[in-house]
């Protein structure tokens, strides 16, 4: 089989998403790096550190770090220092940042929400074994082929 067109339709259509949530942010004035830590706090909850951040979201320490520190700046989330532990914070969201994301941002979400209500059980099972499968065969591969 030629793996080049379905290959080139995936990486597509996971470019059109990424482009989705881009335009979605820049609608609000965020990047699509502060809105995903806007999800994980709100929709996921808010019992989260930075490192929980950077290894749930795929991104750098000093990514989440200058995020979670322009949110501080704005009044919209404070950070515990975690008991038993040197310099691990969780992140609180305050009551300012929950009013900001609710009028800004939860509309976001809620999108998600009526997009994937459209799909059926069976099809959101699926799509989700799926995108697994593919992401750990993907990593697999990589590990596999990477140069020396």
């Amino acid at each position: 089989m030629n793996y080049n067109k379905p290959m080139e339709i995936i990486n597509g259509q996971l470019q059109e998403l990424a482009g989705i949530y881009r335009f979605a942010a820049s609608e609000v004035g965020i990047s699509d790096n502060e809105l995903m830590v806007w999800e994980v706090l709100l929709v996921m909850g808010e019992k989260f550190s930075q490192q929980d951040l950077s290894s749930l979201l795929s991104l750098s320490k000093q990514t989440i770090n200058s995020i979670v520190s322009n949110l501080v700046k704005k009044g919209y989330v404070y950070l515990e220092t975690l008991a038993g532990t040197r310099n691990r914070k969780l992140i609180h969201l305050t009551e300012a940042g929950k009013t900001y994301c609710n009028s800004k941002i939860a509309w976001i979400f809620h999108a998600e929400k009526s997009a994937l209500s459209r799909m059926s059980d069976d099809e959101m099972q699926q799509c989700i074994s799926i995108l697994n499968k593919y992401s750990s065969f993907l990593k697999e591969e990589l590990d596999k082929s990477k140069p020396d």
